[in-house]
């Protein structure tokens, strides 16, 4: 599998938020847009990332406080 054995593995090498199970495609975009794009940049705004809002379908949502615990109790650090 070329992605998994390339994309994946610099993504994960590189703590990219996109590698957090539970963090969806449209999470990881509104991430990356303010400007947390590591696991190191999560740690450091983890009290700013329930209010980020993200698209989800035709909808927008916030992360909100209990998905937001959900992605730091999965953290691997």
């Amino acid at each position: 599998m070329p992605f998994f054995d390339h994309c994946w593995r610099e993504a994960w090498e590189a703590h990219q938020v996109c590698t957090i199970s539970g963090i969806e495609q449209g999470m990881s975009l509104a991430l990356w847009n303010n400007d947390i794009k590591t696991w190191e940049n999560l740690i450091k705004k983890q009290n700013d990332i329930a209010n980020i809002e993200f698209q989800r379908g035709s909808k927008t949502q916030r992360i909100g406080p209990i998905r937001a615990e959900n992605i730091y109790d999965r953290l691997d650090v």
